[in-house]
């Protein structure tokens, strides 16, 4: 074994003991004087601070000479305990992970000091009899009938989870034997719910399985008959499937409805493991462990006893019914003399885990069980939610304070004393961030560790199947309106008659297609949205803002002229049409088009607001899509559950803001000056208070923002800064050629194009669709120009060519960011009072809305969805639907997906296409340009094949 120097004291042996004594009095000081140094549960002074105090205790970290022990235990567990986030603090109302045991501790000193392997018994004689005796007791809580109940300890339920799957993948070999070499044909599928942790989709990656498919849980657990529904869909279809639940969840301690999904797991043959990693603890208390019923019928289990079992970290598990499940973990190495194990009575230790080397960290563990009992834990776990009853009561008491919400009652309409918010009054349908105290989308949370009770499978839930009240009548003055009974675009048929299309989403892209279908009167149209009315980007309607598109951009123009929704009838029943003729305004005001599809949305029927979307899924026996949704009331809050059936959907679901990597810590955090520009005018009476604010972006909305402050702020302390990654501020391409690329022309040429191609092409473009237009432009230089004029400089520094490689806070109201120029190579530091990000949108990702219909939908080598010409994905035959999607083809259709100026050519492409027939003739040619050489003729039509009924033409 290797000696250590002459004088050097060891931990073990039996003057362990006596050289440790004075080591732990230094230590216990230490962490003394270092938590009556951070006076809180965090360390004051933010990230800088800490890492300043750190390297200034550690400097130098690997001298000639050493300080001696004293000295460095006492500088850096001092350090370490100043700048701890300490759960134990009687100001910390939640973590992560629990304040541990003094008992507990002082056993993992133990641990550390006798320092045994648990890889063969010769390395740990009594660990190893202990970890044994332990991990089986705490098996036989999970599985209390079972004849020889097992677990693994782990690292937590990362490690859990992990060897979960890879369990359940080796006992999917083709004949059933778990030492079977080979693979099945197909892999093993993986189900989840949205609400499942994160380790479930990485340990997958790891082991080379496909991506798991996520089920919505828009109430924050998984539903029976969303369940139900997906694993009859897979059958046949996939390899083997494992269902994942969880029981307590790392945010709102969910628990999923266990009982329900085992009856399912069964029905389709699936093998089912449960997360209990948060939630498990729960089997220690009398009162609450009925919550985990349905527990014993899961494969696997994961259990972590450092979150609610007060356990020092690492403390996790992973219990299986019986020691044939842990067959395939079976492995020797002949140094490690197996043959001690055996002889011993044990298993094969390193047989128990992935990893050779382990700690004996069943010690804290077997400690505590020993010093408390069941009973002790259980009374700390009860006290526990009894203390967050109480605080929930008391906020419950104090408005407009909010507790998150309860878990649903069965379906149908919802009793008031069960009623919560479920978002803020007038916010948009997907929140950018959390900074700004809304919920993100489908955001629904419940009391820790509560459990839904679901009815049983395989007969899925029902709901109630009426449809919501319309919004909205025509405006009186309207003569060229239809009349609002008018069968079109309504959906007053009964319950069980799908409509022919329903659209999610009410943005002007959905808008646009719900004025274009409403004359075609045999056409069932109904679209939803869970805002509770239209609002174009409120944030960002800039006074004397204007469109970067024409007014004939409007909604329907550009496909059907004499439409009554057009923005020149806007005008003329709001007697304008004279004063803009004469205003000679080829853009738009932005507040005048907001106005303008609010009007729209006002008084076109079939526009259903005030309603979330939870799930979608397809009927293979009616041949139709379920939508369930939630009704919400004026205040945004829930107020009943619904269903509707369609043929076909249409998808316009939006973008969401986008908040560069290193300054989304700061943008997430409360109270911190970092914005969105979505949010701008909201904030935009305190940015002009700061004295100092940086707008980064070198889009169109970053050079409105900069305008309007620079044009607010007195000369000579205008305090500005305007940072863009691009390496000019840059006008947008407004030539007339140039402008070709929004055509339909176009569109077609690029979705023809091989999918590297399209790849290469979009980045290289931005300067279409991301520049600045001239006018805003000249007005910057013109505010800056006009402020020299009596001598000096306005303060305001414009830079291009950088990007913010950190950002963190400095004090308690400042920010400061860490440039990198890239085009000189340097470095700079800028700290400022506030920081706009005009860092532009994402197209919102599809996989939460459309989970259960993920197994059909077709994707490229980017795994991103396939859309056809017609803007419909390409899906699985065994859907005769059709999905259509509005500005979420990028890929697909180029730079015009985003614009406002194509969006009447493609609602109508979508109606020509979901009619069958051709309601909206549309231009053979639109563009002077051709952008591709002629192509010998391959005798095709170029049409191409469409999902979904054909209906009658409308005339």
């Amino acid at each position: 074994m290797p000696v250590p120097p002459a004088g050097t004291a060891l931990a073990g042996g039996t003057n362990g003991p006596r050289a440790l004594r004075p080591f732990l009095d230094t230590v216990l000081d230490a962490l003394t004087t270092g938590a009556e140094h951070r006076a809180g549960p965090l360390p004051s002074g933010g990230p800088a601070t800490v890492t300043r105090a750190v390297r200034d205790a550690c400097h130098p970290l690997l001298p000639d000479h050493g300080t001696g022990p004293h000295t460095a235990l006492r500088t850096l567990v001092h350090t370490l305990a100043a700048g701890a986030a300490d759960p134990a603090d009687p100001h910390c109302a939640a973590h992560l992970h629990c304040p541990p045991l003094a008992l507990a501790t002082a056993a993992d000193l133990a641990a550390g000091a006798l320092n045994p392997s648990m890889d063969s018994w010769d390395q740990a004689p009594a660990a190893s009899a202990l970890e044994a005796l332990t991990s089986r007791a705490l098996a036989a809580l999970v599985y209390p009938r079972a004849t020889e109940p097992d677990a693994l300890i782990t690292t937590g339920g990362t490690e859990s989870n992990q060897l979960a799957l890879l369990l359940a993948r080796e006992a999917a070999a083709p004949d059933g034997s778990a030492t079977e070499p080979h693979r099945p044909a197909r892999p093993l599928q993986v189900v989840c719910g949205a609400n499942a942790h994160h380790s479930i989709h990485r340990s997958a990656w790891l082991l080379g399985l496909p991506e798991p498919l996520t089920l919505p849980t828009p109430d924050g657990i998984l539903t029976p008959d969303t369940v139900h529904t997906c694993l009859a869909n897979l059958a046949g279809r996939t390899g083997p499937v494992l269902l994942t639940a969880t029981a307590g969840t790392t945010d709102s301690g969910a628990i999923d409805p266990l009982p329900a999904l085992a009856d399912i797991a069964d029905h389709h043959g699936a093998r089912f493991h449960i997360d209990a990693a948060y939630g498990g603890a729960l089997l220690f208390s009398d009162t609450h462990r009925s919550a985990l019923h349905g527990l014993a019928r899961a494969h696997t289990v994961s259990l972590d006893l450092h979150k609610l079992g007060w356990q020092p970290v690492a403390a996790g598990l992973l219990a299986v019914p019986g020691p044939a499940t842990l067959a395939p973990l079976a492995h020797q190495a002949d140094y490690l003399n197996a043959d001690d194990d055996t002889e011993a009575g044990l298993p094969d230790l390193l047989s128990r885990s992935l990893r050779t080397t382990r700690r004996p960290d069943i010690l804290k563990i077997a400690v505590t069980l020993k010093a408390l009992g069941r009973h002790g834990l259980g009374e700390l776990v009860d006290r526990t939610l009894a203390a967050a009853q109480t605080l929930a009561d008391l906020i419950e008491a104090h408005p407009p304070l909010r507790t998150p919400l309860p878990p649903p009652p069965q379906h149908g309409p919802l009793p008031p004393h069960r009623r919560r918010r479920r978002h803020p009054r007038h916010h948009p349908p997907h929140p950018p961030h959390r900074r700004t105290g809304r919920p993100r989308p489908g955001h629904h949370p419940h009391r820790p560790l509560a459990q839904s009770h679901s009815p049983q499978p395989p007969h899925p839930t029902r709901r109630p199947d009426h449809p919501p009240q319309t919004r909205g009548r025509p405006h009186a003055s309207m003569s060229t309106t239809p009349h609002p009974e008018s069968p079109a675009t309504t959906d007053t048929t009964s319950p069980d008659e799908p409509l022919d299309l329903a659209g999610i989403g009410i943005g002007p892209f959905n808008l646009s297609l719900a004025a274009l279908a409403h004359p075609l009167t045999p056409l069932r149209t109904a679209f939803y949205d869970q805002r509770p009315a239209f609002h174009w980007h409120p944030g960002l309607l800039i006074d004397g803002a204007t469109l970067q598109v024409p007014f004939l951009a409007d909604l329907v123009t550009l496909a059907d002229p004499a439409s009554p929704w057009t923005f020149l009838n806007y005008l003329k029943t709001r007697e304008r049409l004279f004063p803009f003729y004469f205003a000679e305004r080829f853009h738009l005001h932005r507040a005048e088009y907001d106005a303008y599809c609010r009007w729209v949305s006002e008084n076109l029927p079939g526009l259903h607001f005030g309603h979330q979307i939870d799930a979608v899924r397809w009927n293979h026996e009616r041949e139709v899509f379920e939508i369930d949704f939630t009704q919400l009331d004026a205040e945004g809050e829930a107020e009943a559950l619904g269903r509707t059936y369609a043929r076909n959907l249409v998808l316009g679901i939006g973008t969401t803001p986008h908040i560069p990597v290193p300054l989304r810590p700061l943008a997430e955090a409360p109270a911190v000056p970092v914005i969105h520009s979505a949010d701008y005018l909201d904030h935009r009476e305190t940015l002009l208070a700061a004295d100092r604010v940086t707008v980064i972006g070198a889009g169109q909305s970053g050079a409105e923002i900069f305008l309007d402050q620079l044009r607010a702020r007195p000369a000579g302390r205008e305090g500005l800064h305007w940072l863009a990654r691009t390496p000019a501020f840059a006008p947008m391409e407004y030539s007339k050629l140039g402008l070709e690329h929004f055509t339909p022309d176009y569109t077609r040429y690029f979705h023809a194009l091989p999918e590297r191609v399209r790849d290469d092409l979009v980045p290289g473009q931005w300067q279409l669709h991301k520049g600045i237009d001239h006018d805003t432009l000249g007005a910057i230089h013109d505010e800056l120009y006009r402020r020299t004029l009596d001598g000096g400089w306005p303060d305001a520094t414009l830079t291009p060519g950088v990007f913010v490689r950190t950002a963190g806070r400095v004090g308690t109201t400042k920010v400061e960011l860490h440039l990198d120029h890239t085009q000189q190579g340097t470095r700079s530091r800028l700290t400022t009072d506030a920081v706009i990000l005009a860092t532009g949108y994402r197209e919102r990702r599809m996989d939460t809305l459309l989970a259960a219909l993920d197994p059909y939908v077709r994707r490229d080598s980017g795994a991103r969805p396939r859309i056809d010409a017609h803007h419909r994905l390409v899906l699985d035959p065994a859907i005769t639907g059709s999905v259509y999607v509005q500005n979420a083809e990028t890929h697909t259709h180029g730079v015009g997906t985003p614009d406002l100026g194509l969006a009447a050519w493609r609602s109508a492409t979508i109606l020509n296409s979901v009619t069958g027939n051709t309601p909206y003739p549309l231009p053979s040619r639109t563009a002077f340009t051709s952008f591709g050489l002629p192509q010998p003729s391959t005798g095709r039509t170029g049409k191409v094949p469409r999902q979904g009924s054909t209906l009658v033409p409308r005339r």
